[in-house]
Formats: C-alpha cells, structure tokens, sequence
C-alpha cells in the first residue's frame, strides 16, 4: 500500500508442519474448462522464492481433481564467505550476487538476482525485440514498445514464452552458460 516491499523482512523462525501451511480448496468445474494445448484437467501451481518471477513451464506441478496433493517445500540456504565475494569475480564464480548486475525489467525493490529471473528477462527482452509489443502482465518495458501485446503479437509472445530457458542473453547483455 505505502510503496514499500516488505519481502526481505521476513524472519526466520516460522513455524512448519502440515497444521501451519497453507490450504487451499479447489473447484475445477472440469465440465466448463477452458481451451489449452495439453489435454488435462486441473491447476497447475509453482512454489518458488517470493523475490522469483513464477516460471510455470519450468518449475509447474500438476494438481489433478478429485485427489489430495501435498507439496512439501525445503528450503536449502547456501552462503558465500565475504572472502570468497571478493576473491572470485563473477565470470571466475559463475554467477552474481545480488546487486552487481542490476535486471533491467525486473527492479530489486521486487526481485532479486536469480536463474529464473534471468531467464524471465532475457525471454521479456526478446518479446520486446521480436513482437515489438510489451506483456500485459508485466508493463515495465512500456518505455520501449508502448503497445501492449494483442492479436499477431501477443501468438509472438507466447511463443517467446513457451521457451523460457532458450533465449540466454539479458538486455545488459548478461550471457548464461
């Protein structure tokens, strides 16, 4: 409301177990479903990192209806010495730490440096470049392409989309091995 992310405040200490997560009742309403490329029936869901832009084709589960689903979730927590930071660069690492290579379409306010997030970005650089519109879910790159993907566009978008992880190469010209 006030403008301000409070996702990196959250602490560690929560509580876990099946009594403190979340719970969700779903109705599919399979007799009414909509058109898709798969033929199944059911919600797809994805539990990633809340500074991560959601990438459905790469990371989605399957909930089929009429079914209990549990998703158990374990977070793994690495670190880097401030030693090992500044002794390895970042083409020596293989990777960047959060703020030395700034994503351009997605702000750290909000997001934080990650393979998702790179791979997201590069594949939104290249729906900018190739359709020469901007998605409507996600409008920072209005400057650049002022029209919002509709009609032969946005079949361009969700061919971009629907490769995720092909397009390497981010605007500030970060390049994924």
């Amino acid at each position: 409301i006030d403008g301000v992310s409070r996702t990196r405040q959250i602490k560690p200490g929560d509580k876990v177990g099946k009594v403190n997560g979340l719970v969700l009742l779903l109705d599919a309403q399979t007799f009414d479903y909509t058109m898709n490329r798969q033929a199944s029936e059911g919600f797809k869901i994805t539990v990633n990192h809340h500074l991560d832009q959601p990438l459905m084709s790469m990371t989605e589960l399957d909930i089929t209806p009429g079914f209990e689903t549990q998703v158990a979730v374990t977070p793994v927590i690495y670190t880097t010495s401030n030693a090992a930071r500044k002794r390895f660069t970042p083409d020596q690492r293989g990777c960047y730490f959060d703020h030395e290579r700034p994503l351009t379409y997605l702000p750290s306010k909000w997001y934080r440096y990650s393979i998702n997030n790179c791979l997201f970005e590069a594949s939104y650089e290249k729906i900018l470049e190739e359709c020469h519109c901007t998605p409507f879910f996600h409008t920072l790159g209005i400057a650049k392409c002022p029209r919002i993907c509709n009609g032969a566009s946005l079949l361009c978008m969700n061919k971009i989309l629907d490769q995720v992880g092909s397009w390497l190469k981010t605007p500030i010209g970060i390049t994924m091995n």
